[in-house]
C-alpha cells in the first residue's frame, strides 16, 4: 500500500512537470539536448522539435508516415512497439518469466482463472525512454473488453525488473479480444512516471469507461494508444506460436515477430 502511494505520488508530480509548456524559443535546443542525452532519434518525428510544447508531447511524438511498414500476411504477427523484445515463451503451468529469474503468474496478469495447464503464449516488450512510445495492434483483432488493473508504479528498467512479480504488481490496462478463434490479451503495463495509458481509438476508450459493450475491430498496425514514458507491453494468446526465446532482441513497430496458423 505504501509503495503504491509513493510511486503514484511521484508519477503525478512527474506528469505535472512533463505537462508544463516550454517557451517556443528554447524548445528546439532543449528537446535536441534531451534527445541526444537519451539517444532518441527526433529525425523520425512527424513534427519538428520546436512544435513540441511540452516534455510529454516530445515523448508521445508521432512518427513520419511510412517509417514503420507493416509486414503483410494474415498469419503474420508484428511488433506492437519499438522496444527490446525481452522474451517469447510457452506457458502451461501459469508461470511465465519475462526477465531472467523473475517468476510471474499469468492468471494474475490477465485475470484469467484456470490459466494453468494451457498451451499459452506470453511475449514481453520493454520500451526504453528513447523509444517511440505509441502502441500498435500486432494483428487484426476484435477487442471485446478493456479494463484497468490497479497496482504500484515501480520502474520497469533493468533495476526495476528485479522486483519480484513486477509486471503483475504494477498498474496496467488490458485489452481483451480475439484473433480468428484465439483469445488475445494486450497488456499495457504502467511504470514510474507512467501514471496513465492513453488509448487512441474512441471505441476502446468507451469500452474502458463501460459506456458501451460494442466490440471494436482493429486492423494490424493500427494505433492503439500511447505511454507517457517508457514502459512494457505483453501479448498473451491461448495458443502458442513462433519460436521460444529468452534473450532480448531489438524490434520495431510492424516488424514480423512470428507466424500463427488459423486455429
Amino acid at each position: 500500500m505504501i509503495a503504491r502511494f509513493v510511486t503514484h505520488a511521484l508519477s503525478r508530480i512527474g506528469g505535472f512537470v512533463a505537462a508544463i509548456p516550454v517557451p517556443r524559443p528554447v524548445r528546439e535546443p532543449l528537446w535536441t539536448w534531451i534527445a541526444r542525452l537519451l539517444g532518441a532519434d527526433l529525425s523520425e518525428a512527424a513534427l519538428p522539435a520546436a512544435q513540441f510544447r511540452t516534455f510529454q508531447e516530445l515523448f508521445t511524438r508521432e512518427l513520419s508516415p511510412g517509417l514503420r511498414p507493416i509486414a503483410q500476411g494474415a498469419d503474420v504477427w508484428v511488433s506492437p512497439v519499438d522496444a527490446s523484445w525481452l522474451s517469447h515463451e510457452r506457458v502451461s503451468d501459469d508461470v511465465f518469466i519475462p526477465v531472467k529469474g523473475n517468476r510471474h503468474r499469468l492468471s494474475a496478469l490477465i485475470g484469467l482463472a484456470g490459466a494453468s495447464g494451457q498451451d499459452m503464449l506470453v511475449s514481453t516488450f520493454y520500451l526504453r525512454p528513447y523509444d517511440y512510445h505509441r502502441i500498435h495492434a500486432p494483428a487484426d483483432l476484435v477487442v471485446d473488453r478493456v479494463f484497468d488493473v490497479p497496482g504500484t508504479l515501480f520502474p520497469v528498467n533493468r533495476a526495476g525488473q528485479r522486483v519480484p512479480g513486477l509486471f503483475v504488481r504494477n498498474a496496467r490496462v488490458v485489452l481483451e479480444g480475439r484473433w480468428q478463434q484465439q483469445r488475445v490479451w494486450i497488456v499495457c503495463v504502467g511504470a514510474l512516471m507512467v501514471g496513465s495509458v492513453a488509448l487512441s481509438h474512441p471505441g476502446l476508450e468507451a469500452l474502458r469507461a463501460r459506456r458501451t459493450t460494442q466490440a471494436v475491430t482493429i486492423t494490424k498496425g493500427q494505433e492503439l494508444g500511447m505511454f507517457r514514458f517508457g514502459s512494457t507491453v505483453i501479448i498473451v494468446t491461448d495458443h502458442f506460436c513462433g519460436d521460444v526465446h529468452h534473450e532480448p532482441r531489438e524490434v520495431r513497430v510492424g516488424q514480423e515477430i512470428f507466424r500463427c496458423g488459423a486455429s
